[in-house]
């Protein structure tokens, strides 16, 4: 746990990272009448996502840890309740036609970035030295 723990910044921004790259890809893709159509994150609710990467990542920066539960939660709830609209919609429309609803890459990346910026919170203290600094300033001031 102490290997992890001295990484939590990285992991920080790795998840902020993955919540960014998330949106690119296919967040879900729809099959009907035998037609697929896949969506990606970012045409709809991934700018909310996206702002709280970037809110992530400036928390991050500024040492400021357990902040980052807000954008960390707002993501994977905005994921999570997009991929279950899409499926509610696809449920009614189900009855007339048959339609899938699948998840994509992006759902998944987006909820991989969710899970590691809540790992950093989990992970970070504010007067651990132990942790690994992200700028190189801050390796030689520590010496």
């Amino acid at each position: 746990m102490d290997k992890v723990k001295k990484y939590c910044n990285y992991i920080g921004i790795l998840g902020c990272l993955l919540l960014l790259i998330g949106n690119l890809f296919a967040f879900v893709t729809v099959n009907a009448l035998g037609m697929s159509k896949s969506v990606k994150f970012v045409d709809g609710d991934g700018i909310f996502v996206i702002v709280a990467s970037i809110v992530a990542t400036v928390f991050i920066y500024l040492k400021k840890g357990k902040w980052n539960y807000a954008p960390a939660l707002i993501s994977a709830a905005v994921a999570i309740y997009d991929v279950m609209d899409a499926k509610d919609v696809a449920g009614s429309v189900g009855s007339i036609v048959k339609v899938n609803v699948d998840y994509g890459i992006g759902f998944f990346l987006i909820m991989l970035g969710a899970i590691a910026v809540a790992t950093y919170v989990f992970l970070y203290k504010v007067d651990d030295k132990d942790i690994l600094p992200l700028t190189k300033e801050a390796f030689t001031r520590k010496k």
